[in-house]
């Protein structure tokens, strides 16, 4: 199996789903995101202003690829309290969900579904958390129809995972800034200077249910699922925490420390290397002086 220290930078960022945003003018700079962490407020952005465009490191070559992340100076990674992104990303599947599964309580095939129709949109939202604690979690499983499960698209732990994987990636992770969601229009005014006067949207999936209301009804109806999903979120947020607040002088230290062991180990072979060698040579030296006296000898 591949090493994580040897898996390429692109290759490591992929499977976190994420979205690229850059400017066009200034390849040091980036911000990557994935779902529910402002990728629509800067898909906006990108329309209004003509130098900042979303792109993709899969549009490079490889040795183009590697190049462009190895040269990068900065990497803002937009992220969001884990409930917080988790609640919201329940409000857009479910919000998705409503308009997408046919109700069987409608009486008409031309009859909308009513906001009203309590029964039938707790329902969706039970099934919604089935297949979100279903194994494997976070995927969608009875509405995938090709048996081959796909994400549950706007959010997915990681923060563990990131967590435990910076010391193998600390070249990566020390060009990282996290910067919390509630942040990101001051640092697209700070470090790109891109005037955030756009049209007022409405991002949120309010339609169904509300933030608060929703919490109240998964507590109320599914107090499991809601243990279960507490549970999840509650242990990725000690690890946002850690990573928010993440030592790299730390870290770098004590690779350091490593390092000037491993040069121990080598300082002692060469110790015990340079002086045979040195002996071999004039060893040979000798050797050779010997011969070319004998050569020499007039008889």
């Amino acid at each position: 199996m591949e090493s994580l220290k040897s898996v390429s930078t692109a290759a490591y960022l992929q499977q976190f789903n994420l979205m690229y945003f850059t400017l066009k003018k200034d390849t040091t700079k980036l911000i990557i995101t994935s779902a529910k962490c402002g990728t629509r407020y800067l898909s906006d952005l990108c329309e209004n202003n003509t130098e900042f465009i979303r792109t993709h490191p899969a549009e490079f070559s490889k040795a183009a690829n590697n190049y462009y992340f190895e040269n990068m100076l900065e990497i803002y990674w937009v992220v969001r309290p884990p409930m917080e992104h988790l609640i919201s990303a329940i409000i857009t599947e479910h919000s998705s969900n409503m308009h997408s599964i046919e109700n069987p309580n409608k009486i008409s095939s031309k009859l909308k579904i009513k906001k009203n129709d309590e029964d039938w949109k707790i329902n969706v939202l039970e099934n919604l958390l089935k297949d979100i604690l279903t194994e494997p979690k976070f995927t969608i499983n009875s509405n995938n129809f090709n048996n081959d499960n796909t994400k549950f698209h706007h959010y997915e732990p990681k923060y563990e995972i990131l967590y435990n994987d910076i010391p193998a990636k600390i070249e990566l992770f020390s060009k990282i800034k996290f910067v919390e969601l509630i942040n990101l229009s001051e640092l697209i005014k700070s470090e790109f200077e891109i005037s955030t006067d756009i049209k007022n949207h409405n991002y949120s999936f309010n339609e169904f249910f509300t933030k608060d209301t929703i919490i109240d009804v998964i507590q109320n109806n599914f107090a499991d699922m809601w243990y279960e999903l507490k549970t999840i979120a509650d242990n990725e947020e000690r690890y946002y925490n850690k990573i928010l607040k993440y030592d790299y002088d730390e870290l770098f230290t004590e690779k350091i420390n490593e390092s000037y062991k491993e040069l121990d180990v080598v300082y002692a072979k060469l110790k015990k290397l340079i002086p045979s060698y040195s002996n071999y040579k004039v060893k040979n030296i000798k050797n050779n002086i010997n011969n070319i006296k004998k050569q020499l000898i007039i008889r």
